[in-house]
């Protein structure tokens, strides 16, 4: 008998939890990103400054790898594999600052892994080029690249980045950013904006608001 299996949606998401309030009924903001969309790029100046405010709440970010960015599914799982390999076994606070870092790399290159720059590019010149930005920033050295490189094809996190994906879709997100608040998808401004464009005050204006 054969049995086949696919990349199951976990009971736990795949997000990246940069903070977590000690306040059960706290809000909780969930975001969700692709590391080669220009809007995303702009969002995550945003989501820096949640990152590092006063205000108590929970943020975790997701990493939605959508399908006409032909590498970001690469991005995805280099960002997984990083972690992995620096920062696994480490406390959270770590893990949070280690996603800040990478995710901050990968959008201020962006232009670099997009469809027009790496359309005449094979994949493995695509990887040699992560490489290079990996060392060049000290966040995976030359020698380190055929250890990377088995990491980022493994089974594990392949799956992982599948499976975050599948997670995204069952949310019903097509589309990013996206924005959820307490679970529920937010179109929260009367032009339909979904808060793409809110500084982080707006954010922070809005969560008060909640709280009333």
């Amino acid at each position: 008998m054969t049995i086949n299996s696919i990349a199951p949606i976990r009971a736990q998401s795949h997000g990246y939890k940069l903070r977590q309030s000690a306040d059960p009924n706290a809000i909780h903001l969930e975001v969700f990103i692709d590391l080669l969309c220009s809007d995303c790029a702009k969002t995550f100046q945003t989501i820096k400054q949640l990152y590092k405010s006063q205000f108590h709440f929970t943020l975790t970010l997701h990493i939605f790898s959508l399908s006409y960015f032909t590498y970001s599914f690469i991005l995805n799982a280099a960002l997984r594999s990083l972690i992995h390999a620096k920062v696994n076994h480490q406390d959270n606070l770590a893990i949070a600052n280690y996603v800040m870092t990478i995710c901050s790399l990968f959008f201020t290159y962006q232009s670099e892994f997009s469809n027009q720059a790496t359309f005449q590019m094979s994949t493995g010149e695509v990887q040699t080029k992560l490489f290079e930005l990996l060392d060049r920033n000290g966040l995976c050295r030359t020698t380190e690249n055929s250890e990377f490189y088995e990491l980022l094809k493994s089974s594990q996190i392949q799956q992982q980045s599948r499976s975050s994906w599948k997670f995204a879709v069952s949310r019903q997100v097509c589309s990013t950013p996206a924005f959820f608040v307490n679970g529920v998808q937010i179109f929260i401004d009367e032009n339909g904006s979904d808060g793409h464009d809110w500084s982080a005050e707006k954010w922070i204006q809005y969560f008060e608001s909640l709280k009333k």
